[in-house]
């Protein structure tokens, strides 16, 4: 599994993501721009992820990013995609760059649990 893996067939339709995502309320600390800041996460996927923050960053920026997902630490870098103004700060879409497998596999696990959740 690697968060930078591409498929032969791409998704159609509404949603065009190559992998499920997840919502999600989970503080994440960033370095952008040799800044630290942080930030809430929205959702997530094995891809990428999505998080509100208090300033803008522009798209491109190479971002490390760190955060708990069922109290074990992830840590990966991405590269930010999209950044939109919402009312209450900026909405920040990442590329994963890297992920090391194990805390991609805890992204994965975390995907799969809540999807499970809200299909049940």
């Amino acid at each position: 599994m690697s968060a930078t893996s591409s498929s032969s067939s791409k998704p159609t339709g509404p949603e065009r993501r190559r992998a499920p995502r997840a919502a999600a309320e989970i503080p994440i600390r960033l370095d952008a721009l040799g800044s630290e800041g942080s930030g809430h996460l929205r959702d997530i996927s094995t891809n990428g992820m999505r998080f509100s923050f208090s300033h803008p960053i522009p798209e491109m920026t190479l971002v490390k990013l760190g955060f708990e997902m069922a109290g074990a630490p992830v840590d990966l870098e991405g590269a930010v995609v999209r950044c939109e103004r919402v009312p209450k700060g900026y909405d920040i879409a990442i590329f994963f760059t890297h992920v090391p497998g194990d805390h991609l596999r805890a992204i994965d696990r975390f995907v799969q649990q809540r999807l499970s959740a809200v299909a049940d």
